[in-house]
């Protein structure tokens, strides 16, 4: 993807780092832009070059608001958007050089995302006193006069201490009078996020004829230090229950699954079904599924084509290029010179992911419990194995080979620490009281 970069050179570098890191197929070219009253020399570009632009990137949303008016409809646009997280960065700069973040001047963040940003530090958001810029109209070239005027005034009426701001001319106005300020710099994983949605979009622009997809998909193999690896049984049994949280997710895309061997599936479906259930491809709810009901990793290929054959070359390609980055990714390869990835799905929907240690989440449950790991693998093993997760402890006991006396110390420590709780009660026998019934949530 040929992709023109266009904006404040304060922003370039933290850009060119990213792709250089995880695009190497984005064939970037970047061009100073933030005198908004003057585009004609831009429009002229873009103009001339437009068969060889696939995608325009502005740094930020002044940049792509000035010149939305004469977008040119075949080029894919966006612009680098704000979030909490850069907002909180700003403030920690701020508060490392003993600046008062309860008196701010601010602008371009919506007065949501700022009490959100306060509230995440546990600051009050009614006690600041924070002036936030209201949005002049776009005119010429005096809407950065108007934000900076707005900084300047709250500053030397002593309103506030200091002034944060997404706007470079504006922050180097303020700097320049030597006025405290700070510049909105996007995070990283603002600027990856962004990057991907844009090759997203050019991917599907490109292969709206391609209508048919595959998905090839593989268990990873356990490290060989893994507890799991000891137990060939335990392996057939994981294999199956991912197997079958394979099969939920075929019946949602509506796919045609082939069980290519004991680790790995294909699957076909159709581009409409598919990005229409995984929104565009941005969310594969195959990952969360997996990692909330397994202790196994995946690694997933996903390919588009004119022919079944096509798609299922794609696919495997893709599911090389995936096993090579580790368990939990996925690339997406449109043909072969327009691929997407890696793409890790679970750090998109925010899952709990399980520690990138042997076993991760076993060690996990083991360590906040103080229980061995061996006692937290058997209890998963019953699981799997009784194919049910609510039992007694005089059952888990039978099953586990020990006494119920040391059964309870182990639930109890379990159920103190949120991977068991209490559901009901059991009639064992008919004399006796009832027996606790107890849900085992080692997942």
């Amino acid at each position: 993807m040929n992709l023109l970069i266009v904006g404040h050179p304060l922003r370039f570098d933290k850009i060119k780092n990213e792709l250089k890191n995880n695009f190497n197929e984005i064939e970037a070219e970047y061009i100073e832009y933030w005198n908004y009253s003057s585009t004609d020399d831009l429009l002229k570009y873009i103009r001339n070059n437009e068969g060889s632009i696939d995608a325009l990137l502005f740094t930020g949303e002044l940049a792509f608001n000035w010149f939305n008016a004469s977008m040119f409809p075949d080029i894919i646009s966006d612009y680098i958007y704000k979030d909490s997280g850069s907002l909180l960065k700003m403030l920690l700069h701020a508060l490392f050089k003993g600046l008062d973040i309860s008196k701010i001047s601010i602008d371009s963040y919506s007065k949501d995302l700022i009490y959100e940003a306060y509230e995440e530090i546990e600051l009050n958001k009614d006690s600041q006193n924070i002036y936030i810029c209201p949005k002049y109209t776009y005119q010429e070239n005096t809407y950065s006069e108007e934000v900076y005027f707005f900084h300047k005034k709250n500053f030397y009426e002593k309103k506030v201490s200091c002034c944060f701001t997404a706007i470079s001319p504006v922050y180097e106005k303020l700097s320049n009078d030597n006025i405290p300020c700070f510049l909105f710099q996007p995070t990283r994983d603002v600027i990856r996020n962004t990057l991907l949605k844009l090759q997203l979009k050019h991917s599907i622009k490109v292969n709206e004829y391609s209508q048919i997809v595959a998905i090839s998909l593989e268990i990873d193999l356990p490290d060989e230090e893994s507890i799991i690896n000891k137990d060939e049984y335990q392996i057939i049994l994981e294999n199956m229950n991912v197997s079958k949280q394979v099969y939920i997710f075929a019946q949602k895309i509506e796919a045609a699954v082939q069980e290519v061997n004991f680790r790995g599936f294909m699957l076909f479906s159709t581009k409409k079904i598919l990005e229409t259930e995984t929104d565009n491809l941005q969310k594969f709810d195959i990952f969360k599924m997996v990692n909330e009901n397994t202790l196994s990793t995946i690694s997933v290929g996903v390919g588009y084509g004119k022919t079944a054959r096509e798609s299922r070359y794609y696919a495997n390609l893709g599911l090389i290029k995936a096993k090579k980055h580790g368990g939990n990714k996925a690339f997406i390869l449109y043909d072969i010179k327009t691929i997407v990835g890696p793409i890790d799905y679970l750090k998109k929907s925010k899952a709990k992911i399980s520690s990138n240690k042997i076993d991760g989440k076993l060690l996990k449950i083991a360590e906040k419990c103080e229980i061995s790991i061996n006692t937290i693998f058997k209890l998963y093993t019953i699981v799997q194995q009784q194919k049910k997760d609510c039992f007694t402890s005089h059952e888990l006991a039978k099953y586990f080979g020990t006494t119920p006396r040391t059964m309870y110390r182990i639930v109890n420590k379990l159920e103190q620490n949120g991977f068991a709780e209490f559901v009901g009660k059991k009639i064992v026998s008919d004399t006796g009281r009832p027996s606790r019934l107890i849900k085992i949530c080692i997942y």
